[in-house]
């Protein structure tokens, strides 16, 4: 049928499939998709209201799949940031206008006096963490499965360590952990699993 075989694949679903030492290399692609959907749009047309529109629903949005698996440097985290804040400033004949408000302030909530944009690693922290809570909910999924059968066979997941040659995304997941249990709770609902005393 003339179908070419592959025998390896750099990517599957826009993410690497293979995580080598510099990890700043790979995740600067998410950077450069930003820098292209911001130099897309003519931000001298644009009002304040379609800046801001653009950059919650539209920019913050391109990193979320990869930084639902893997932690991104932080230095790329403040470099999207950065490129976000002189896109909302705007600027004119190639020299960034001044910036009226420290990029701390603009992501602040709207109701005390901020603009709302997210703060990227934080952002990146709550989807990792997100990832730990499914593992811990369910188990038997096969992803759960896969990662017990890896990592922590003999233990549940909240004592489980991250074990001999971890890999880059099962890293991250771990250390998302603290945050989980910070925030855990019990839930009653109907009581079956409670135990009465």
């Amino acid at each position: 049928m003339g179908v070419k075989t592959v025998t390896s694949h750099s990517k599957y679903l826009g993410l690497p499939v293979v995580f080598r030492r510099s990890k700043k290399e790979v995740i600067a692609q998410v950077v450069e998709r930003v820098w292209k959907k911001i130099k897309g749009w003519k931000e001298k047309f644009l009002s304040k209201a379609k800046k801001e529109v653009f950059i919650k629903a539209v920019a913050q949005v391109i990193p979320s799949y990869i930084m639902s698996f893997y932690k991104i440097p932080e230095s790329i985290c403040h470099e999207i940031e950065s490129m976000l804040a002189k896109f909302w400033w705007g600027s004119k004949n190639g020299e960034r206008k001044l910036h009226w408000m420290s990029r701390g302030k603009m992501e602040k909530e709207k109701n005390i006096g901020g603009l709302g944009f997210e703060v990227i690693s934080e952002f990146n922290t709550s989807l990792i963490g997100k990832q730990y809570r499914c593992l811990l909910t369910g188990p038997y999924s096969l992803v759960g499965r896969v990662l017990n059968g890896r990592y922590y066979p003999r233990y549940s997941i909240d004592s489980s360590t991250t074990g001999y040659s971890p890999s880059y995304s099962w890293r991250n997941i771990i250390s998302s952990r603290d945050l989980i249990q910070k925030g855990a709770c019990w839930r009653i609902g109907n009581g079956e699993k409670v135990s009465s005393f």
